[in-house]
């Protein structure tokens, strides 16, 4: 796997808002641990664009993700996100939910 730098992940992020422009993002909870910060996440939105070649389903879709981020001199030096793609390719219907 490949690490994104700041030009391709604001290209992701750009896309994501393009499919979801009412997204919303909920701070479930907040842990860390000597430089490292856990942020679970919920997403909520309503698909109304295209995304990664998916025609708008204008669904609304709630899914959860986790941030990862290192902190090093009060500097976030890396980050991660993982996410449920899954569900989200579910709710929009690009995937049967079973």
């Amino acid at each position: 796997m490949r690490a994104l730098d700041k030009d391709a992940l604001g290209g992701l992020a750009k896309g994501f808002y393009a499919a979801f422009p009412d997204m919303q993002h909920a701070v479930d909870a907040q842990t860390s641990e000597g430089d490292q910060v856990v942020t679970p996440v919920t997403f909520l939105g309503t698909h109304q664009g295209e995304l990664m070649g998916i025609p708008a389903s204008n669904k609304s879709v709630e899914i959860r993700g986790i941030n990862i981020h290192k902190i090093v001199g009060g500097k976030m030096v890396e980050a991660g996100t993982v996410l449920d793609m899954m569900g989200l390719m579910q709710q929009i219907g690009a995937i049967p939910s079973q």
